[in-house]
Order: C-alpha cells, then sequence, then structure tokens
C-alpha cells in the first residue's frame, strides 16, 4: 500500500504522460492522480533537440489543459549531452517553492 500523496512532483515529465499512457506503475500513479484532483507540479526538462519534437509542446500544453502545473524555462533547458553543466540549470528552486505554495494551498 503506497502512502496517501498531498502532492506530486513529476520530475521529469515524458512525452508519454502527456498520451495518458500507463505502461508502468509510475505513469499509471500519475493518471490516476490527475484522476483524483491531486495536485501535481510537472518539470518538464528535455534537451534543446527534444524540445523542439513537434510533440513537445502540445504535450506540456495538454498537461497545462489538465491543470497541472508545469515549470517550463525554455532558454534554462540543456544542450543534447551536456551531461553536469546542463542539470546545473534545473530549476529546483522554482519547484520547491511551487510544492510548498500547493501543499500550502491544501491546508487553507
Amino acid at each position: 500500500m503506497l502512502p496517501t500523496a498531498d502532492a506530486i512532483a513529476v520530475v521529469p515529465a515524458t512525452f508519454k504522460w502527456a498520451q495518458g499512457i500507463s505502461d508502468t506503475l509510475a505513469l499509471g500513479l500519475l493518471n490516476e492522480a490527475l484522476g483524483l484532483g491531486l495536485p501535481i507540479v510537472a518539470v518538464p526538462w528535455p534537451n534543446h533537440a527534444l524540445a523542439k519534437h513537434p510533440a513537445f509542446p502540445r504535450s506540456v500544453a495538454r498537461l497545462k489543459e489538465w491543470d497541472v502545473r508545469v515549470i517550463l524555462d525554455w532558454d534554462r533547458l540543456p544542450a543534447p549531452n551536456s551531461g553536469a553543466p546542463g542539470a546545473i540549470s534545473f530549476p529546483w528552486e522554482e519547484l520547491s517553492q511551487t510544492l510548498r505554495a500547493v501543499r500550502g494551498n491544501l491546508r487553507s
């Protein structure tokens, strides 16, 4: 039995989730969380090349339509094969602040 979540962070978010695919436990839990109306914060973090895929902007828009809070700064996305230097630009602080705000709203 899994503990009850009051909010979920999806880091990094994938194309598959935005298509409603539930072929893994993680994706199944995320799709169920959407159905339960749990607050979800997603941080899609592809490299620049993947972000240019036509499905990516549509996937981000779909998540927003589903009331998922999306943190995405196109200018901070890493270059392909950037490794650790690309990881440095990840918006950890913004994610932390957003989760605190989401959880605080639940208590209000």
